[in-house]
């Protein structure tokens, strides 16, 4: 992940949101429910931040501030 876009998603620009790095590995979206029972993976190694943006929209995560794309 670029350095921008680890600092924008630190940045926490999503409601509910947290990452967790995991050294090794390729960089993936994980969604979990209000359970904790995982829901989707994404591989996001190729996308760009804004891409990455626009997958975390489509899976229902509220920019703060209630900005869109």
């Amino acid at each position: 992940m670029s350095g921008r876009i680890q600092s924008e998603v630190e940045a926490k620009k999503f409601e509910d949101t947290t990452v967790k790095y995991i050294p090794g590995r390729k960089p993936e979206l994980v969604v979990f429910d209000d359970n904790e029972k995982e829901t989707s993976r994404d591989n996001v190694e190729r996308l760009s931040y804004r891409e990455i943006e626009a997958l975390l929209i489509s899976k229902g995560f509220k920019k703060k501030g209630g900005s869109e794309l």
